[in-house]
């Protein structure tokens, strides 16, 4: 890991990995994928530490550790306040949408650019709820005829 000197003198350094450092962080291990909550711990430490919040999208458990253990980073922290736990991050993701709704559905269709953005919000929800059960499918082939 390579450390650039910061452009600020009072500001910590950030940490810099080099492609072949995250292709190797990244490789493809047999740990299940990472919750919700947990990519998004280790996005924003990765964001913290080096400046950028790369996608991360398909991190597995197995990954998410690596990353953070080369970053300097406690790996145990992904196991901690219920970011390993299926339920809370069921619970955080419904809850935040239900939040979206409450705010699109109290304060968007006081206006008539609120009734074309409430319709926009309805559309892009379906087509998230769609991409999800769509994804789920396709990371399991014995449940999708379409793979046998």
């Amino acid at each position: 890991m390579n450390i650039e000197p910061p452009l600020n003198p009072t500001s910590p350094p950030k940490a810099c990995l080099t492609s072949e450092q995250w292709a190797h962080l990244l490789r493809a291990d047999g740990t299940p994928r990472a919750l919700p909550f947990q990519r998004s711990y280790v996005r924003a430490t990765v964001g913290l530490l080096t400046g950028t919040r790369p996608s991360l999208k398909g991190l597995t458990v197995g990954q998410a550790e690596r990353v953070l253990e080369a970053l300097g980073d406690d790996p145990g922290a992904l196991h901690r306040s219920g970011r390993d736990n299926r339920a809370w991050n069921c619970a955080g993701q419904i809850s935040l949408m239900a939040c979206v709704a409450v705010t699109m559905s109290t304060v968007l269709p006081l206006t008539v650019f609120g009734l074309i953005a409430c319709g926009a919000a309805i559309g892009w929800a379906a087509y998230v709820g769609l991409a999800f059960i769509r994804a789920r499918l396709d990371s399991q082939p014995e449940a999708n005829p379409v793979h046998r």
